[in-house]
């Protein structure tokens, strides 16, 4: 399907959108672990903006950072979100601050600084869980694994309770999906 989207990108001379096509293309090899068959403009540029249709920066650099983390790139995430949170073009979207605080979670547990881990963390759950924003957990929670599962919150601290219970539950089918589609696609692999 991504050929086929290329090629009427092509055909019909929209150049521009073909970053857009890969950005889509990322987003899924990266949630499928395959960091391989990402593009590898997404993997190696930290910041293509100048060359990105105008609304996709933000969304690139979600994609990104998920290709950094599975790259094991954990100090170039730190660097790159906290001075992301930092830009005042990004940092009022709360979608992208809670994505950007998962991956700093992610990077800084990796890195062995689990006060820093837990408290990114923190600032991801405070800011998506009272609108009941799950999915950037889910998404992410192959890269979370044991830190959603260690009480990433004050002891006695229920706000968090419900919340982390339903991440857990779309994790697992999350997880289910993706490991069908894997087998499905990639058996050789599996």
């Amino acid at each position: 399907m991504f050929a086929e989207m290329r090629g009427m990108i092509t055909q019909g001379r929209d150049y521009y959108l073909l970053q857009t096509v890969d950005l889509c293309r990322g987003a899924m090899y990266g949630h499928l672990g395959r960091l391989e068959d990402m593009p590898e403009w997404l993997r190696l540029e930290d910041n293509p903006q100048g060359s990105l249709y105008i609304f996709a920066g933000g969304y690139y650099y979600l994609i990104h950072g998920r290709a950094l983390l599975l790259a094991g790139e954990n100090a170039k995430v730190v660097a790159i979100f906290d001075g992301l949170l930092e830009d005042k073009a990004l940092a009022k979207y709360r979608l992208f601050e809670v994505y950007a605080c998962i991956y700093i979670a992610v990077a800084y547990r990796r890195m062995g600084n689990e006060p820093a881990a837990r408290a990114a963390l923190r600032q991801a759950l405070k800011t998506a869980l009272p609108d009941q924003m799950y999915m950037p957990f889910v998404e992410n929670s192959d890269l979370l694994g044991v830190l959603l599962h260690t009480d990433p919150c004050r002891a006695g601290d229920d706000d968090y309770a419900g919340g982390l219970k339903r991440i857990a539950e779309l994790s697992a089918v999350w997880q289910a999906a993706l490991d069908d589609i894997r087998s499905q696609y990639f058996p050789a692999e599996s």
